[in-house]
Order: C-alpha cells, then sequence, then structure tokens
C-alpha cells in the first residue's frame, strides 16, 4: 500500500519519550513503585535535551502514572491510575475536526488496497474490489486516543486520500464532493486493544477499547464511505438524544 507518512507532522521529541516511558509503564516493563532513572540519565539514553526528558515526564505526572517525591526520585504510580481524575471526551461524529482546539488528526498511512469481504459487504462493492484507504490517528493533548481507518471506492470519491487532510473530518469532506443530506449507519461495541492498536495508542495490549463502524449513505440508502474507529475506553464518552418515541435524534 502506498505510504503518506511524508504527509504527516513529525512527533514531538517529549511525546516520544512520553509514550516509550508510558508503554513500558503499562506493560510492566517499568513496576508500579519503581524508581526512574534521573533525567539526565534518561537523557543520555534516549539522545534528547534534559527539557524534552523533563516535559515527557511531566506529562506523565498529570496522567497520574508518575509522582515526583524531592530529593528522592520518580517513581512510577501505576495503582493510582484507574482511580486517577480524567477528562471525557464528547465525540461528534458528524465531524471529528470539532472536537476542540487540543485535538489533531495525523495520516499515518494512506493508498489503495484490495477491499477485504467485509468492507465488500459495507460498501456493496464487488470481491476484490480497489478501494481507498486511510488511516489516522486522533490526538487530544498531544497524546494519542482513537485510530480511524475510511474507506472509500474510486469511482465514487476519486483522490479521497489528497481530499482526506489532516484535521478534517470525512463528513465535511463527502460535502465537498457535493453529497449532502447523508445518513449514517453507526454500530459501537466494545473490543480489546491487539498489540498494534495498544502501541499507536500509548495503550495496555488487551485493554478495553470500543470500535465505532460508521457507514455514511445517500438518501437511496447507497453506501459512499465506510469508517471503523478505534477508541481507548478510558477516554471516550458517548452522548446521544432520544426522542419520545424512543428514536436516536
Amino acid at each position: 500500500m502506498e505510504n503518506c507518512n511524508e504527509r504527516s507532522k513529525p512527533m514531538p521529541l517529549y511525546q516520544i519519550v512520553k509514550n516509550d516511558l508510558r508503554q513500558k509503564i503499562i506493560t510492566g516493563a517499568l513496576h508500579d513503585g519503581e524508581c526512574l532513572p534521573t533525567e539526565r540519565e534518561l537523557a543520555k539514553q534516549y539522545g534528547y535535551s534534559l527539557s524534552t526528558i523533563r516535559k515527557g515526564i511531566e506529562l506523565l505526572v498529570e496522567e497520574d502514572l508518575l509522582i515526583k517525591i524531592r530529593g528522592t526520585g520518580t517513581f512510577v504510580t501505576l495503582s493510582q491510575v484507574f482511580a486517577s481524575k480524567r477528562s471525557a471526551l464528547l465525540i461528534d461524529m458528524s465531524d471529528l475536526s470539532q472536537l476542540g482546539p487540543t485535538t489533531a488528526i495525523r495520516i499515518l498511512s494512506c493508498g489503495t488496497v484490495e477491499a477485504s469481504p467485509t468492507i465488500c459487504r459495507q460498501l456493496r462493492l464487488p470481491e476484490q474490489s480497489a478501494v481507498q484507504q486511510i488511516e489516522r490517528l486522533i490526538m487530544v493533548d498531544d497524546a494519542p486516543r482513537a485510530i480511524e481507518v475510511v474507506y472509500g471506492g474510486e469511482e465514487q470519491l476519486p483522490n479521497l486520500f489528497i481530499s482526506l487532510t489532516e484535521n478534517v473530518s470525512i463528513a465535511r469532506v463527502l460535502r465537498r464532493y457535493g453529497m449532502t443530506n447523508l445518513t449514517t449507519d453507526l454500530t459501537l461495541h466494545s473490543t480489546a486493544a491487539t498489540p498494534e492498536e495498544a502501541k499507536q495508542l500509548s495503550y495496555i495490549s488487551g485493554g478495553p477499547t470500543f470500535s465505532l463502524d460508521l457507514r455514511y449513505l445517500l438518501q437511496d440508502d447507497h453506501p459512499v464511505a465506510f469508517s471503523t474507529m478505534i477508541w481507548r475506553a478510558d477516554s471516550m464518552s458517548f452522548h446521544a438524544k432520544i426522542d419520545a418515541g424512543g428514536q436516536l435524534l
């Protein structure tokens, strides 16, 4: 598959430090109560400046994964993470670009692939059809929270991976193609993070996630695009309105 990483912004060095240390904590490489090497030792280990190391550590302190004790050191506090205060993220399915100023969407890869039987069924395409696939990472406060993979046929959505840039939602892009009054078929179910997903999300392998499948339909009920999203369960809040007849608004 054609890769579009060159279009993605490089990850800040402090975020690389934070993600690496976080992964070591949640996988048990760094144990609860263990003292981290000094900032100077970490700077030598990573090959980064002291200020970069300090910022990465401070972000983990804010997540309650580390605690600094003056004169003693910095310690892992994994046992406190599930009791810590966490901010909920409210998802607007209609436009991810409205999630807020601290949210960013980064392109991981894009290109044309042979659609799996599941994707062919979702888009009502013949078996082994070629589809455009765009994989993106949703960041909140510089931390990865969700993985989104978007699929679209080449005939209806030519050059989709050019139109679907960073920080632009699929719903907005479809409107640019002249597709208005779309309806969205949403399926929400619980899943567990695979090792690859956990690595991308700086999360626990096997940790709880929510999987959201969204199919975008024209007025004649014909699907034009399909996306699947994997959200960390510790950073997601789902909101819906229901009318008097029990129907979602």
